[in-house]
This record gives structure tokens, C-alpha cells and sequence, in this order.
């Protein structure tokens, strides 16, 4: 029973860890989506907000990583672990649980059950932020 409660104990850290990392990750990805349209407004183009997104996402899924990496899941590191290989499984789980599942719910929660679309992302945050915790523990940084 002990062992059970210590596992359980360090899988609770482990996740108000990660909802830390996710707060600076919002942070930074926003903060870089703003910049990035700043920037390209200036020249004229139409596309700013696309760019925006995109620089948000690939910066805030890079931030993400590594803090998740040095902060989150950082037990029983091997110095021979292919970090590319994690980079690459983090953004395909942040790609799923951002872009797939969240524009998915928000398609059910505001079109089928006639939620507010500003209600609609905070519901969405309640599955995708467990299940992202759940595939980057046991899937990208599964050691």
C-alpha cells in the first residue's frame, strides 16, 4: 500500500509540474505569436495571424520540451537517449492534443451541445491537458 501512495504521490508532482510547464508554455507561445505578428504586419501581408500560430506553437512545443525534460520527467536519465527522437514524439503529442482533440471538442461542445465558444476552450483544457500529461509521461519521455 505504501508503494502505492509514494507512486501516486510522484505521479501528482509530476502533473502540477507539467501544469506549471503548460503555463510558461502558454506564456511563451503567445508571447511569440504576438511578436511574429507585430513583425510581419509591418510588411503588408495577410497571413499574419497563420505565421503567428505556427512560430507560437513550434516555440512553445520547443519550451516545452525542455523544461519538461529537465523539470518534469527527468528520472533515470540515460546519456545515450536520442533527444531528437522525444523532440519529435513531443510535438506529434502536442500536434494531437492541441490541434486534433481541441479543435475536435470544440467542434462538439459549441455545434452539438451550443456551448459558448469562449466556454468552449476551458472544457477542452480539462481533457487535453491529462491526456498531453499522460502520452508525454508514458509515450515521448517514457525512459
Amino acid at each position: 500500500m505504501q508503494l502505492n501512495l509514494e507512486k501516486t504521490r510522484h505521479i501528482l508532482i509530476q502533473f502540477i509540474k507539467f501544469g506549471i510547464v503548460g503555463l510558461t508554455n502558454t506564456a511563451v507561445s503567445y508571447l511569440f505569436n504576438i511578436l511574429t505578428i507585430y513583425l510581419l504586419s509591418k510588411t503588408g501581408v495577410s497571413w499574419d495571424y497563420i505565421a503567428g500560430n505556427v512560430v507560437g506553437f513550434i516555440t512553445g512545443t520547443i519550451w516545452s520540451f525542455f523544461l519538461n525534460d529537465r523539470f518534469v520527467f527527468n528520472e533515470k536519465k540515460d546519456p545515450d537517449e536520442n533527444k531528437g527522437k522525444i523532440l519529435i514524439k513531443t510535438f506529434l503529442v502536442y500536434g494531437f492534443t492541441i490541434i486534433l482533440v481541441s479543435n475536435v471538442l470544440s467542434y462538439v461542445w459549441i455545434n452539438i451541445f451550443g456551448i459558448s465558444k469562449y466556454i468552449a476552450p476551458v472544457i477542452n483544457l480539462c481533457i487535453s491537458v491529462p491526456l498531453n500529461f499522460i502520452l508525454n509521461k508514458y509515450w515521448a519521455f517514457r525512459r
